[in-house]
C-alpha cells in the first residue's frame, strides 16, 4: 500500500516537474523572441531588413501584376486567333463543297 502511494506521488511529482520545466522553457523562449523582435525593429540592421522585405514585396507585386496583364493579353490574342481559325476553316469547308459540286457528275 505505502509503495503504491509513493509511486503515485512520484509520478504526480514527475508530471508537475515536467509541466513547470516546459512552462519555464516557453517563457524563456518568448522572452528571447520578444528581445529579437525589439532588436530587429529598432536596430539599423532590422530597419534595413524591413526596408528590403518591403521592396521585395513591392517587386513581387509588380511582377505579379505584369504577369497577370501579359496572361490577359495572351488569352485575348488566343481567342482572336481561334476565331480567325474557325472562320478560315469555315471558308475551307465552303470551298471544298463548291469544288465537289462543280466536279460532281450526278
Amino acid at each position: 500500500m505505502v509503495i503504491d502511494e509513493l509511486r503515485k506521488n512520484f509520478a504526480s511529482v514527475q508530471v508537475q516537474l515536467a509541466k513547470e520545466q516546459t512552462e519555464k522553457l516557453v517563457r524563456e523562449l518568448l522572452v528571447s523572441v520578444i528581445s529579437m523582435f525589439h532588436f530587429l525593429r529598432f536596430s539599423k540592421l532590422g530597419i534595413l531588413l524591413c526596408k528590403a522585405a518591403n521592396e521585395s514585396l513591392g517587386k513581387e507585386r509588380e511582377a505579379r501584376i505584369a504577369v497577370e496583364s501579359l496572361q490577359a493579353a495572351i488569352t485575348e490574342e488566343l481567342a482572336k486567333t481561334q476565331g480567325e481559325l474557325q472562320t478560315a476553316n469555315q471558308r475551307v469547308r465552303k470551298s471544298e463543297r463548291s469544288v465537289k459540286e462543280m466536279f460532281s457528275f450526278d
